[in-house]
């Protein structure tokens, strides 16, 4: 619980943040720490210094937000519940859309959502659906990154009725 603390105290402070202490805290196991870290890289994302690479932050969000959507854990102020973190992952990679250089990182979200909606339960399986593939596919642009899931015998279904919603819902990206 001492690095929650520690993460918590950086985000009221108005101090440089050294980057190998936030890489310390983005690799706790503990999921409220690292909740507290993805607040921190939101808020306080200048004062960390030198500056986290973009690829780091991407995959601390990206374990983060699995991690979250998988447990889903109980709501809290420094932690995402299952469906918040399918929102978070929805809206990032229509946010990573416009920024060149990032088709990698969305094809690997796109590949950790294919292995979490195989290996999940029934729970797991609807938070990806609804709460997140529907409102990933209001973007056209990011249908190709899960165009494998239309062959696929167990996940045809979820990619139909989330395209079924992504058309009556188009978002402007």
């Amino acid at each position: 619980m001492n690095a929650v603390r520690e993460v918590i105290a950086e985000i009221e402070a108005n101090t440089p943040i050294e980057r190998d202490l936030v890489r310390q805290w983005m690799a706790d196991g503990d999921l409220l720490t690292r909740g507290a870290v993805y607040r921190l890289t939101n808020e306080a994302w200048a004062r960390i210094t030198p500056e986290l690479t973009g690829n780091e932050q991407c995959a601390f969000m990206a374990s983060y937000l699995f991690d979250c959507l998988i447990s889903d854990p109980p709501s809290g102020e420094y932690i995402h519940t299952g469906f918040e973190a399918a929102w978070a992952l929805a809206s990032w990679l229509k946010h990573l859309l416009g920024i060149p250089g990032t088709e990698q990182t969305i094809a690997q979200v796109a590949s950790n959502f294919r292995a979490a909606h195989l290996a999940g339960d029934a729970e797991t399986r609807n938070r990806i659906g609804t709460g997140a593939l529907e409102h990933v596919f209001e973007s056209k642009a990011l249908v190709p990154y899960f165009e494998d899931w239309r062959s696929d015998p167990e996940l045809k279904q979820e990619f139909e009725l989330a395209l079924k919603w992504g058309e009556a819902h188009p978002s402007s990206h």
